[in-house]
């Protein structure tokens, strides 16, 4: 996510997403983890798991099972084993994760109020 986002945002808006505070893996694993819940792998199970493609991407996913961690977390031999890793979202992770996209939003909408001056001196 964080190459085409600075590209598009550097190329197409003339935004340099260099000093934006946000960290956008973790922004991505929010929409992973939001498209597998809408969207999930299996239909049979009320479980939530990462597909094979997220895990290779986010091998200690923000958002993995507490019992997995505590069990797996700590081997990367045994990381292999137990991938993809069942994905919970709890009150706190929850809450981390509504304040970075907070922090996002309130960055974007910064760098937006000030796009169009930025869109001109990148033009001349």
């Amino acid at each position: 996510m964080d190459q085409w986002f600075r590209v598009y945002f550097r190329d197409q808006l003339a935004i340099d997403r260099t000093n934006a505070l946000s960290n956008l893996p973790l922004l991505e694993e929010i929409v992973l983890a939001r498209n597998l819940a809408q969207h999930p792998e299996c239909i049979t199970t009320l479980q939530i798991q990462q597909s094979d493609r997220d895990a290779g991407k986010y091998p200690r996913s923000f958002f993995a099972g507490e019992i997995e961690m505590k069990l797996f977390g700590g081997d990367q031999a045994q990381d292999e084993l137990v991938r993809p890793w069942r994905l919970n979202v709890t009150k706190e992770r929850l809450l981390t994760a509504v304040n970075e996209v907070d922090r996002f939003c309130s960055w974007i909408e910064d760098a937006l109020r000030r796009w169009p001056g930025q869109l001109e001196q990148s033009a001349t």
